[in-house]
């Protein structure tokens, strides 16, 4: 009976103690879009590689984001570069091959499946939001980007982001 009562004044304690050890979840990161209309997530099986990364670089002058799906081999990079000028809360044209461009490489068919955005095949990435204290940046996007080697365009729409991001 004395171990039920003990059992029975710890159990309240255990349970606060328990439930002020957990701490609070960061906010999830996202990334999604689709690609030629099918929705695309990202995903990493290798505990050496990230679903995604962002990073600003360059004293906040670039912003690169890659997104990758280990198990379809495939990749998705974004490039906002403006040389002398921070990255801020606006929108991007991404409509070349240097500073601003979008990417999109499948290996599942070979080396030749890279496309890459150009003058004539254009998209538009919207930085929403840039939380510099929790280093958290969000934001939509789409592109078109084309492949040299084989003549096709992939489609990237509906793409969004909520990531946090490492400045180099």
């Amino acid at each position: 009976m004395k171990n039920l009562i003990k059992l029975i004044t710890c159990l309240p304690v255990i349970i606060f103690l328990s439930a002020a050890s957990c701490k609070k979840d960061e906010i999830d990161t996202g990334f999604t879009c689709k690609v030629n209309g099918e929705r695309w997530r990202p995903f990493a099986n290798d505990f050496k590689l990230q679903e995604t990364e962002c990073h600003l670089t360059n004293n906040g002058e670039t912003l690169f984001i890659k997104a990758r799906n280990t198990n379809s081999r495939e990749h998705l990079g974004i490039l906002v570069s403006t040389p002398g000028i921070l990255i801020s809360t606006k929108y991007y044209t991404i409509n070349s091959n240097m500073f601003l461009s979008g990417t999109y490489d499948s290996n599942s068919s070979g080396p030749g499946d890279y496309f890459q955005t150009n003058s004539s095949y254009t998209g538009q990435v919207e930085i929403k939001s840039i939380d510099t204290v929790n280093k958290r940046m969000t934001g939509t996007f789409f592109y078109d980007a084309y492949n040299e080697k084989t003549k096709q365009t992939v489609k990237i729409t509906s793409g969004t982001f909520n990531l946090k991001y490492v400045n180099f």
